[in-house]
């Protein structure tokens, strides 16, 4: 239970950072699908501290989170209780270490493994989760359509395929995502993803409310972010060093 509990709050932090750069807003050029393309501009080196709770199924609450995010690569250190390190997530764009200091384990593979999801209360790759947490969508944009038109300045974008059905909702007057939701083909929801309290930080937008409802709102995961900083070092950010002595498990595509 320590290891699924930690692993999960360590692939889960990973949807947290959500940025996106400012932009007027053009709904009429965007029958394109533009404004699907304009989302996801990141700062190039982002620290994040904040807080994550579940509800559901497994309830915890307020545990604080780090996180060090730069291009395709992040590192998030999650707390437990008195202060003392749970574990650390490291991830790139072809492979991912998962370091669980409490269960004495390591995690290890490619963030595409689909066996990755089936250790977090999120059905996602990590390297969909990434995409997330630029504040873009995975995959190949090209399979959504414009949906129907609304009275704001959002533009509603839709995706079927045999088995889901998915929705993205862009603001166009900050150029953000603001909710992602996947419905499996009987209307059951799995996934939805609601963005919030938007700040700007250095002229980006920023959520730092992140909230998700997993599988009909059995499960629920929220983000509270604290501080959200652009960072000035151009170092690259190190992958944990892992004790020998840790059991290795291996997840790969």
């Amino acid at each position: 239970m320590r290891l699924q509990t930690t692993t999960i709050l360590l692939l889960c932090l990973v949807t947290g950072g959500v940025f996106s750069t400012e932009h007027a807003a053009r709904p009429e050029r965007d029958s394109n699908g533009s404004a699907l393309t304009r989302i996801g501009h990141v700062f190039p080196r982002t620290t994040i501290e904040g807080t994550i709770s579940l509800d559901g199924e497994m309830t915890i609450g307020n545990l604080p989170f780090s996180a060090q995010t730069s291009g395709d690569t992040i590192s998030v250190s999650v707390q437990g209780p008195f202060g003392m390190m749970a574990g650390v997530m490291y991830a790139t764009a072809d492979t991912f270490v998962v370091v669980n200091y409490l269960s004495r384990e390591v995690l290890v593979g490619h963030p595409d493994a689909k066996s990755v999801a089936s250790v977090s209360p999120i059905p996602l790759t990590l390297t969909d989760i990434r995409a997330f947490m630029r504040g873009s969508l995975p995959g190949d944009l090209g399979r959504f359509q414009r949906g129907a038109p609304r009275n704001d300045s959002k533009l509603l974008f839709v995706s079927r395929d045999s088995s889901t059905t998915e929705y993205a909702l862009i603001d166009t007057a900050v150029s953000i995502l603001t909710q992602y939701q996947r419905k499996n083909r009987q209307g059951a929801t799995l996934l939805n993803l609601v963005l919030g309290d938007i700040r700007a930080v250095s002229s980006v937008n920023v959520a730092y409310a992140v909230d998700v409802d997993l599988n009909d709102k059995a499960q629920a995961v929220r983000f509270r972010f604290d501080a959200v900083a652009p960072s000035l070092t151009t170092a690259p950010i190190a992958m944990p060093e892992v004790p020998s002595s840790f059991t290795r498990r291996v997840y790969d595509r």
